[in-house]
């Protein structure tokens, strides 16, 4: 099989980990030919040792701008299938900003056209979040026509298949599900990692990219409701780029809040890193909102870090009983959650214990995993254009 892998879309957060897991699992299978094509930010991630392992990489200049980095996919990707003749396109995660004419297959993630409901919740009110929310209306407008570029999609739950059939008319035979899991480079750097500082306050990980639906704005306000419930020293540990204005705003609430010392920001942690702050880290807190999976959960399982994340199905149904569960939308809630993983030492070690089942009988092995994925790739192209 000759396959073109299209990295062009993946520009941060967990996207980029599933990109490198995939180029890592590919350049391991030598038995069918691979090519692929990466954005900026995983060409930064991606090691040398790639172009020697596939038989062709492309690595595209780092863009900024959302119309530089479409740009960049509609000049590149339909010249190079071209060129290269595959049996299949991977994208690996949609949409997909072009129609391949080999069998193309797209990675789905976009949880806004799921839960339609939520979206309200995403902005305040006022002229600024009515500009928002039309924004957010024209752009799921455009995903829901391109959803229809891919021959075949790829999810990671089967609710997630049956929303995107009812919702939006995909047909559920053309959908495969490989469930999420952690990537080998994070099981890999996770026996290097150490046991973590001893001299530390209670380190409350937040290991997400920004995105509206990550709900990470409610940070300052949890640790205000926080430094209420007791008197034990606590920090939460961003991973935000610090001179971009998201992180900029949420550092100006944590100084409004009084909290500025308890909420700091790691900047992007390099995926190479992240096993270790996992490890350096007393509980993991992840207050999304919308989610169609997400790798903290079974990093947090495998890393042996209790979880806190919010009270929707989604969470429930990956996490079980694995986590504490809270209101994302109330602080005060978050903080109780959190409050009681602080006070019980007990309860840490069970919700431990609890992902290490969840891990092992929910999640399949990153091994696993890639053999999955590769399924997909091989019946597509087997099944081909539709």
């Amino acid at each position: 099989m000759r396959a073109l892998l299209d990295c062009a879309h993946l520009h941060t957060g967990g996207a980029i980990q599933v990109g490198l897991a995939i180029l890592e699992n590919a350049a391991r299978t030598p038995s069918h030919e691979w090519h692929a094509v990466l954005s900026g930010r995983i060409a930064e991630q991606a090691p040398a040792s790639l172009d020697r392992s596939f038989a062709s990489v492309v690595r595209l200049p780092v863009r900024n701008r959302s119309w530089t980095k479409y740009a960049q996919i509609v000049r590149h990707l339909p010249a190079l299938e071209r060129a290269i003749r595959p049996d299949v396109v991977f994208t690996v995660f949609g949409p997909a900003k072009w129609r391949a004419q080999a069998p193309h297959l797209v990675g789905f993630a976009i949880p806004h056209l799921l839960y339609p409901e939520t979206n309200v919740h995403l902005w305040r009110s006022g002229a600024r979040a009515r500009l928002a929310r039309a924004s957010l209306a024209l752009r799921l407008r455009w995903v829901r026509r391109t959803l229809h570029n891919a021959d075949y999609l790829v999810v990671e739950t089967e609710t997630v298949r049956r929303r995107i059939d009812e919702l939006h008319g995909f047909p559920a035979s053309r959908i495969f599900v490989v469930r999420n899991s952690y990537s080998p480079l994070f099981v890999d750097a996770l026996t290097r990692a150490g046991s973590g500082r001893k001299d530390r306050p209670f380190t409350v990980f937040v290991p997400s990219a920004y995105y509206l639906h990550k709900n990470l704005e409610i940070v300052p306000r949890v640790a205000r409701e926080l430094t209420a419930l007791t008197r034990a020293p606590f920090e939460f540990l961003l991973t935000l780029p610090s001179g971009t204005p998201e992180w900029q705003a949420i550092e100006a609430d944590a100084v409004r809040c009084g909290v500025a010392d308890r909420v700091r920001t790691l900047n992007a942690v390099p995926h190479r890193e992240l096993a270790q702050r996992y490890r350096e880290s007393d509980a993991v807190f992840l207050p999304t909102l919308l989610e169609c999976s997400t790798a903290v959960y079974p990093e947090s399982f495998a890393a042996g870090v209790p979880l806190a994340t919010s009270a929707i199905d989604f969470a429930k149904e990956l996490c079980v009983d694995a986590a504490v569960y809270f209101d994302p939308l109330s602080p005060a809630d978050a903080a109780r959650a959190l409050a009681r993983l602080m006070a019980n030492p007990e309860l840490r070690t069970q919700l431990m214990e609890n992902g290490r089942r969840v891990l092992r009988e929910t999640y399949p092995s990153p091994e696993r995993k890639w053999e999955e994925q590769l399924a997909c790739l091989v019946e597509s192209a087997r099944r081909g254009k539709v």
